[in-house]
């Protein structure tokens, strides 16, 4: 479940001092570390004044700051490096021109990363989280999965908040007045699912998050484009992939550009542990 983080800690340090310090923690990444450390997070979001000269050294060039970066609400980066990054996330009010969807808002769903947040600036956005196992997770689109509510809450200036990759599912509110938050995020979990948005109501999965591109293009590529190494990649790929989607993308590409061998492929894709990609052998079946 989401862990609330219980500290009062009233020190404040800067960006600079926090950097440091999550890289002299030999294992960050370990959640028990991550919790006990949380403080540091919180003293970094007690500084009122970090985020302002941040911000206004970037406007001096903003030409170089005009990245695009893969996360929703408005966000930007303070601090990325392989094992995490910091950034800030800005909570726009629901009066705002901008839509909900690109605010954020209103869309039930996991990570596929763990994230430990702390509210910095104003009251606040609104959450309504959910949990499910990730062993009850099979990322098939429409069906129903077992979601547990587990709370409704607010995250105001200073409260600190845990989030674990694929079994925490949370839908954002817009706040009152624009709130800002502080996160340490890292990277994709070798063990994350589907990252994905579900129905709160039916506990419907609606929709994959993680669109994986690159990967969409390479598999259509390969669809006119193949010899024997192509298959042999795509076959190492579809067993040993630790994204459930992008092994079942090989699966049925390995279908479409072996037909000879499809129920070799299918008798090998009906053996993966996921749901997802058994229900490869479920659709061509049909």
């Amino acid at each position: 479940m989401t862990i609330t983080v219980e500290s009062n800690d009233t020190e404040a340090i800067d960006l600079a001092e926090y950097v440091a310090f999550c890289h002299n923690q030999d294992k960050l990444h370990d959640r028990e570390q991550v919790l006990s450390t949380a403080f540091m997070l919180q003293r970094l979001a007690n500084n009122k004044h970090f985020l302002l000269d941040f911000l206004n050294t970037k406007l001096k060039d903003i030409s170089l700051y005009d990245v695009k970066t893969d996360f929703t609400p408005p966000s930007f980066y303070l601090y990325q490096c392989p094992t995490f990054s910091v950034r800030a996330a800005v909570w726009l009010t629901d009066d705002s021109e901008v839509g909900d969807i690109a605010k954020g808002y209103g869309v039930t769903h996991n990570h596929h990363f763990d994230f430990l947040t702390c509210g910095y600036f104003g009251p606040g956005y609104r959450t309504i989280i959910h949990t499910c196992e990730a062993e009850k997770q099979h990322g098939i689109i429409g069906k129903s999965m077992e979601m547990i509510f587990q709370e409704e809450t607010l995250l105001p200036e200073g409260k600190l908040m845990f989030y674990r990759h694929t079994e925490d599912f949370h839908v954002q509110l817009p706040p009152e007045s624009l709130s800002i938050s502080i996160n340490l995020v890292f990277p994709t979990h070798p063990d994350a699912g589907i990252q994905c948005a579900i129905d709160p109501e039916s506990s419907k999965l609606i929709t994959h998050l993680d669109a994986l591109p690159a990967t969409n293009s390479l598999m259509a590529v390969a669809r006119f484009m193949h010899n024997d190494d192509t298959t042999t990649l795509l076959q190492d790929i579809a067993l040993n992939h630790h994204c459930p989607r992008t092994r079942a993308m090989c699966f049925q590409c390995l279908i479409e550009i072996a037909p000879s061998d499809q129920h070799y492929f299918l008798c090998q894709a009906n053996q993966d542990p996921h749901d997802y990609v058994r229900s490869i052998c479920r659709i061509n079946d049909r």
